[in-house]
């Protein structure tokens, strides 16, 4: 009978659903002040926990900042010392910290301008800048009225006044000197005044400087606030006898608007170099920054290439260096257990002083061991995976155990940190090494695993039995046909440009096949979709951000279209790298499997080392002349490997389970040999199916790993 471990259970789907959700073991209670400040998202200014976020140390940077020396020396090079007039673009990929980077290096906390190290710094944030406009409101105004918004703080900055007194103090004889300021530097744009008989009436009649002038704030907007920073720059030379080293523009987080807005902001950027070179005599430079991902860079080269203009490679730097989530979290922790806004809540501080430093002491085992897989499952979110580590921590089921309860002994709190046993046993910290953080992370405070959508543990392996449907070992295919492209988030080459259409990878994998009936074909065609849309809706693959098919911002899940192009993302590639390392991924997914093999309805927590292993190789067992079923009616092995790669699902299953028992079974004894018994059997099966492969073709594949 087809069943699976979860297949009865009745779930509250308000816990169920809270993936990242706290335990509530006495760390969690201790620290709960500490620990919703520490993984709110809410810290830009003016935001609940902003002014905790920005506070700054004596340089001027954030107290939680994590100094990346090589890169911020580059910066400098290239940019901030460079002696030129420049239009430089910081790039790198989603969750590198390019806006981090720019906060701290120009102590930009907030949207005030600021002067840095003698640099004039007018810092455009189009983070959330577009929610109150309409939605046919051309990209063009959008990016103008952040701009012009910007100029006209630095503007006011530079006249030492406040917005409304320096519009209100101006008198003909400032429209007298600015008129002529402009003529003098830029004759041209004062010629553009149109000069309809309406106009040169107007001008007959009131003051015709003031006339052009209030002609080019209305039609040439840029262009005019432009010349007014750079007579007040004058202006201020004049009463302070000092002037800047740069004048820095800085057009951050464009990614926060839709990929029409890039054009118009790359082309103020360029506008605003040449409106402020045109400026006899200054003596400081100007420089625009903008920040980007990979793949809108890779854009505008290809339209500035139709252009015949590219964006220069000297011109982009790099951001390719980024701190680990060690390093984040242990700098955020450490602020903010010392913040006034947590102690001042504490009763007994004494305790809570000796608590957190045994908190310290059990963050500091997982620093650095779980980074890289836990960023990857939640797709390089900062936030989100500091949550993950720290529910592990809190997790009561599996850590904390140890701990005095506060609530039944007066008050008293203890954590015996030598308790948290959380060391990986691997030096990789891509692959969970240690069973009771795997086990953290994926049961909670559950016993069982069920894969949801959008669920950062997918199960890629995914098949809930349906009549005429398989979809068994077909995740897999799509990952590998992913890898094999190269359109891969796991690849370093790969920059999240290109993408493929859903329909093609199903049509290139259903190519490599020639089925007797219609009826296989049709149900390996649909177990295929099935998987497509399923993997898709879990994150493992995401759509392209180049060429979106449908975009539906009041909607929560992944909506999957056949005809859509996607990729695949770090939590794909973090997924099938971890069911080839040990068998902690593979064991869970069969919580979620229905098969109709022996104990195929006990919770994989609630089976022995012994049974789980036997069970598991029984699954490869059932799932390996499947797919030798399947290799069989390929038409060209060469072909074949050539778009899925060498390795087999089972190849894959195997390593996993190799690499498992020579860690566990380090002693010969009953259950070990009959484990390896079978290891064996599917092995000497698979590996001389292989063989005869390569007799008659001559075509290679990986074999499975003997024991």
């Amino acid at each position: 009978m087809y069943k699976s471990p979860n297949g009865n259970q009745s779930i509250k789907r308000n816990q169920r659903d809270n993936y990242f959700a706290m335990g509530n073991n006495n760390l969690s209670v201790r620290f709960k002040k500490a620990l919703s400040i520490l993984l709110s998202t809410e810290y830009y200014e003016g935001s609940r926990y902003g002014k905790v976020y920005n506070k700054t140390g004596p340089n001027g940077k954030s107290k939680i900042y994590v100094d990346q020396p090589e890169m911020e020396e580059r910066f400098c090079e290239q940019f901030i010392n460079l002696e030129d007039d420049a239009v430089k673009f910081l790039v790198g990929p989603t969750g590198v910290g390019k806006t981090t980077l720019i906060r701290n290096m120009f102590h930009v906390f907030d949207r005030d301008v600021v002067v840095t190290d003698n640099n004039l710094v007018i810092y455009v944030s189009f983070y959330s800048m577009i929610s109150y406009f309409e939605k046919d409101t051309e990209s063009n105004r959008v990016v103008q009225d952040a701009l012009l918004g910007a100029i006209n703080a630095a503007i006011s900055y530079l006249d030492n006044s406040n917005y409304v007194d320096r519009l209100s103090g101006y008198t003909d004889d400032y429209y007298e000197k600015f008129y002529d300021f402009i003529y003098e530097n830029n004759k041209i744009l004062i010629e553009s005044f149109r000069n309809t008989s309406e106009n040169v009436e107007k001008m007959k009649k009131e003051n015709g400087k003031k006339v052009i002038l209030d002609w080019l704030v209305i039609n040439k907007p840029v262009d005019y606030h432009m010349c007014q920073l750079k007579y007040y720059l004058n202006l201020y030379k004049e009463r302070t006898n000092q002037m800047f080293n740069n004048v820095i523009l800085i057009l951050d987080d464009i990614e926060s608007m839709d990929s029409q807005y890039a054009d118009s902001i790359l082309e103020c950027a360029y506008h605003c170099k040449k409106c402020m070179q045109a400026n006899a005599g200054r003596e400081y430079y100007f420089k625009a920054l903008v920040s980007m991902r990979n793949y809108s860079y890779r854009i505008q080269q290809i339209r500035r290439k139709e252009a015949f203009r590219e964006i220069p490679w000297n011109d982009v730097i790099m951001k390719d260096i980024v701190p680990g989530l060690s390093d984040v979290l242990d700098k955020r922790a450490r602020y903010v257990l010392d913040l006034d806004e947590v102690v001042n809540l504490v009763e007994n501080r004494e305790a809570f002083q000796e608590a957190s430093n045994k908190l310290q002491i059990i963050l500091q085992r997982m620093y650095g061991q779980y980074d890289k897989m836990i960023l990857s499952l939640t797709h390089n979110n900062i936030f989100k995976s500091m949550t993950l580590l720290l529910r592990i921590i809190t997790n009561k089921s599996h850590f904390g155990k140890y701990e005095i309860d506060r609530f039944k002994h007066k008050g008293a709190f203890s954590i015996l940190a030598r308790d948290y046993s959380i060391e990986n046993s691997s030096d990789n910290s891509e692959i969970p090494g240690n069973d009771a953080v795997y086990y953290a992370l994926v049961y909670g405070e559950q016993r069982v695993y069920f894969d949801n959508e959008d669920y950062y543990l997918t199960n890629i392996m995914h098949y809930k039995y349906r009549e005429g449907v398989d979809t068994e070992i077909f995740g897999i295919y799509i990952i590998q046909y992913f890898i094999k492209a190269g359109v891969s988030l796991q690849d370093p080459s790969y920059d999240g440009f290109e993408s493929i259409l859903s329909t093609k990878v199903i049509a290139d994998i259903m190519g490599l096949y020639s089925f007797p009936t219609a009826t296989q074909t049709q149900s390996t065609y649909d177990g295929l979709r099935f998987m497509m849309e399923h993997l898709y809706k879990g994150g493992v693959l995401l759509q392209s951000i180049i060429e979106p098919i449908k975009e539906d911002s009041e909607s929560v899940n992944r909506v999957y279209i056949p005809e859509m192009k996607v990729y695949l993302s770090l939590r794909g590639g973090q997924l099938y790298k971890m069911l080839s390392y040990n068998s902690l991924l593979f064991a869970t997914y069969r919580d979620d499997i229905d098969t109709n093999i022996n104990n195929n309805d006990v919770a994989t927590l609630d089976m022995t080392m012994d049974e789980r292993m036997f069970y598991c190789l029984e699954y490869i067992d059932y799932l390996s002349d499947k797919e030798i079923s399947l290799l069989r009616r390929v038409s060209d092995y060469r072909n074949y490997i050539l778009t899925m790669g060498s390795e087999l699902v089972v190849i894959i299953l195997m390593k996993g389970m190799e690499e498992t028992i020579r860690v566990y079974y380090t002693n010969e004894t009953p259950a070990k040999q009959r484990i390896v018994e079978k290891y064996n059997s599917i092995e000497s099966e698979v590996n001389n199916f292989l063989d005869e492969i390569h007799k008659e073709s001559n075509v290679m594949f990986t074999k499975i790993i003997s024991i």
